[in-house]
């Protein structure tokens, strides 16, 4: 039995070494492996003086198995021994995600006037930051804000919603998160018509993009507050000069201009305001130029054909379009790309263009084989495409409201 045992370890070495035995070869593996592992145990620290142990015990608090928890975090996070404060606050960033434990937080102990009261004492000088409770209370105030009793209770609050303004104005450590929650307030579409109707919120807004129009880059959340506020108040953010610093920005093509900012663009024209203003830059050109621009291709062209999806509305922008005869084949390459999104606005914008009978009569002749041979993404992309082929193969006297 020992030596049918011997003859399965080291298999591969006992047939490719044949001038010793399988007894021979296993004790020499053996004893080479005790070597490196007797070496391996013995390393040590290259600096062993600055080697420190890990801080995570002492960050965090000692807490028993259960639902018991909350009630002493939020507890401990009043204490005025520093440390245990800290334990407090570090703690519920964790055990906060848990939404039973947040919901239960937010409701039944008052977290986020809790919370708000110790944030304040730490923004005014009042309280000293030991550790880093500052970055740690604004990741509870981001974790709170996705619920929507949590953004309620943040909203009622307004001066700390000033605070968080404040801290991206004035390019605070902790404006990322702090944009981050702003985003969720804003998704709620009560707390938005709030924030844009008692609020000033918005003049918040407009006062960081205006203060510094060369600004290279803005926090992508950022952008989305925005987003929220232009959806239902275009017409307010012309007024406060959005559309002329949008434009600046597609037009000297900042950083990333075709994904958000372009969004922001996009949700301007929605408007008779928008529209006017789209007509006097002459914006179909300056879309055009973007997607017939063969030199620097973009990663996405998702926001530009949604810009001028919406651009298309006016009268004027649609002559316009007439003298880009090959907008057409250009927006059919495009629908061809791997994005439903993208595709389905393809689809739309040449539904606009076949408004136009020239364009129309161009596109049903010379485009509707490439138009039909498109693999549509998804079954609502398929309908739409459908609905533009039967739209292109009725007559003019069909089309008509007569």
């Amino acid at each position: 039995m020992w030596e049918e045992l011997a003859s399965y370890k080291n298999h591969f070495l006992q047939l490719e070494v044949k001038h010793m035995k399988r007894e021979s070869i296993n004790d020499f593996v053996t004893k080479e492996y005790n070597k490196v592992q007797s070496k391996r145990c013995s390393c040590k620290c290259p600096n062993e003086d600055n080697c420190s142990s890990s801080a995570y015990f002492r960050d965090h608090a000692a807490l028993a198995y259960g639902f018991q928890c909350i009630e002493k975090l939020t507890h401990d996070i009043c204490s005025d021994d520093p440390l245990l404060r800290w334990q407090g606050v570090n703690s519920l960033t964790e055990v906060i995600l848990n939404p039973w434990q947040a919901q239960r937080a937010i409701m039944q102990f008052d977290l986020v006037r809790k919370c708000k009261n110790m944030f304040f004492r730490i923004q005014n000088g009042y309280l000293k930051e030991f550790y880093n409770e500052h970055r740690q209370l604004m990741k509870i105030f981001y974790l709170v804000s996705s619920y929507l009793n949590g953004a309620h209770a943040i909203v009622g609050r307004l001066h700390l919603v000033e605070e968080f303004y404040s801290i991206i104005y004035n390019h605070g450590s902790t404006r990322y998160l702090a944009c981050k929650i702003l985003r969720n307030l804003t998704e709620k579409t009560e707390i938005l018509l709030f924030l844009l109707n008692e609020t000033s919120s918005f003049q918040n807004l407009s006062t960081i993009f205006n203060a510094d129009p060369c600004t290279p880059f803005y926090p992508n959340a950022l952008w989305e507050h925005l987003c929220h506020f232009l959806e239902i108040a275009p017409k307010l953010a012309i007024k406060s000069g959005f559309f002329e610093l949008l434009y600046e920005r597609i037009k000297n093509k900042t950083l990333f201009y075709h994904e958000l900012c372009m969004k922001c663009f996009a949700m301007l024209l929605r408007c008779e305001d928008g529209q006017q203003c789209f007509d006097e830059i002459d914006g179909v050109k300056l879309l055009y130029d973007i997607i017939a621009d063969e030199r620097t291709k973009l990663d996405n062209y998702e926001y530009v054909m949604l810009a001028l999806q919406h651009g298309l509305v006016s009268n004027r922008s649609l002559w316009r379009c007439r003298e880009f005869t090959d907008l057409p084949n250009r927006i059919i390459d495009l629908a061809k790309l791997d994005n439903r999104n993208l595709q389905l606005e393809c689809f739309k914008c040449l539904r606009l263009l076949s408004a136009m009978p020239c364009l129309k009569a161009y596109i049903l002749h010379g485009c509707m084989s490439d138009l039909m041979s498109i693999e549509c993404l998804n079954e609502q992309n398929e309908c739409t495409r459908d609905l533009l082929a039967e739209w292109l193969n009725r007559d003019i006297c069909d089309s008509s409201e007569m």
